[in-house]
């Protein structure tokens, strides 16, 4: 079986020019076999070319055009699950990924809060001059050395 591509399928043309086909195909061969029958009036021999144009048209029109079209259908149906399952896995993922982005922003600003609570040693405010060090120091500095 040969598989035709999407585009060929659906080419308004193609169906266009298959349906004229079949339906010119069809009229000429109902045509002829009511000119050989030859049906008594105009009823008998309309009905008789409804049912023909019905019998002859219907299958050609499903294999060449309702068929393809259907399928072609049918796999555009398919390939649209797919992508509203690939967009909800994505969508999961995007959530996991920003809710884990959130826990580190998260984590980074405690860390640097408790920087902020705690700064190092070599950081860390020294005591101001005066009160009773500053006399120590002062009077160090004052006395003579013996």
């Amino acid at each position: 079986m040969r598989v035709e591509s999407p585009s060929r399928l659906a080419s308004p043309v193609r169906t266009a020019a298959v349906s004229i086909g079949v339906i010119a195909a069809a009229e000429i061969v109902a045509m002829l076999i009511i000119d050989v029958v030859k049906p008594p009036g105009f009823w008998p021999a309309t009905l008789l070319d409804a049912i023909m144009m019905v019998l002859l048209v219907v299958p050609p029109l499903w294999l060449l055009v309702f068929r393809p079209l259907s399928r072609l259908i049918e796999a555009r149906r398919e390939a649209e699950e797919g992508l509203r399952k690939h967009a909800r896995v994505a969508e999961a993922l995007a959530s996991e990924n920003a809710a884990l982005l959130r826990a580190e922003q998260r984590e980074r600003q405690e860390h640097e809060d408790g920087l902020h609570l705690r700064p190092p040693a070599a950081l860390a405010p020294r005591p101001r001059h005066g009160g009773a060090d500053a006399r120590t120091c002062a009077s160090a500095s004052t006395r003579a050395p013996r």
